[in-house]
């Protein structure tokens, strides 16, 4: 109620109009009021709506006669200038803050649009974990993932497609490198459990279904030149996928209907095993 009041306060809402309050309303709603009213119910929405406005008295609408509240011209014209913040607000996976992305936005001197300033963030955010590689913890393992994720949709928007493929790319040779797990060594030094039991956490290897239909979608943009670039860019503590496991399951992904690395599992989880010991 505090911040409802600090927007009527400043103008930002308003009283709904009655065009705003029945557009809000299901079309079922509409009908049974023209309904009630013995006025005809064909047509689409803005056609009952404009039925009701014209043909009936607003004070005969239960509905009418609710208190709603609707964006002012105020409000519209605050929402559209800081519509960057809320697309900041709606992706919280790219763990930016207000006061992060203020900053940026500043030191660039607001000449880039959106999009480049958060892939610049973004980029920074990739370097700083690639200087801490060695010491890769779980959160950091699923940090990188969502900022290679991100740094996806965001070059897509912007139709860079080999840059998109690269970074998608990244994702799935994170997910195959068997890093996911390293925590694993560490629990197994500090609880000195036996392999056997410390394997039950382990998390097998995959790719997201997402992922690999995004790398199937920009195919015609992949070589071996960019796989092999993708590869030796790997940031983390150790890569259990030799580039030639990497280029085949890529391959498989272009290639075959269903996606089954079973077998790399395999070998990818008797590599880490070893690194247990």
């Amino acid at each position: 109620s505090m911040y409802f009041d600090e927007l009527k306060n400043e103008g930002l809402i308003c009283p709904s109009t009655p065009q705003e309050i029945l557009s809000i309303k299901r079309i079922h709603d509409l009908k049974e009021i023209l309904s009630q009213n013995n006025l005809k119910i064909t047509g689409k929405k803005d056609d009952l709506i404009t039925r009701i406005l014209d043909q009936i008295n607003s004070s005969e609408i239960p509905t009418l006669n609710e208190t709603y509240f609707s964006l002012s011209l105020k409000g519209k014209e605050f929402i559209n200038n800081h519509s960057d913040y809320i697309k900041l607000k709606q992706h919280p996976k790219w763990h930016i803050g207000f006061w992060e992305y203020q900053n940026a936005k500043e030191d660039q001197n607001e000449t880039n649009d959106f999009e480049s300033i958060i892939l610049s963030i973004l980029e920074t955010k990739i370097l700083n974990i690639k200087k801490e590689r060695s010491n890769l913890s779980q959160f950091d393992y699923f940090t990188l993932y969502d900022l290679y994720r991100s740094t996806f949709h965001l070059l897509s928007d912007k139709e860079n497609y080999v840059e998109a493929l690269k970074s998608i790319l990244k994702c799935a040779l994170l997910s195959l490198s068997g890093c996911r797990n390293n925590w694993l060594i560490n629990y197994k030094k500090t609880t000195k459990a036996s392999n056997q039991k410390v394997m039950k956490n382990y998390f097998p290897t995959e790719i997201e279904p997402y992922v690999a239909k995004s790398i199937c979608d920009l195919q015609k943009y992949c070589s071996e030149k960019l796989l092999s670039d993708v590869y030796f860019e790997f940031i983390g503590p150790y890569n259990l996928c030799t580039f030639r496991m990497f280029y085949e399951i890529i391959n498989l992904i272009f290639n075959s209907s269903t996606l089954d690395i079973s077998k790399y599992d395999k070998i990818i989880r008797d590599l880490f095993i070893k690194k247990l010991k």
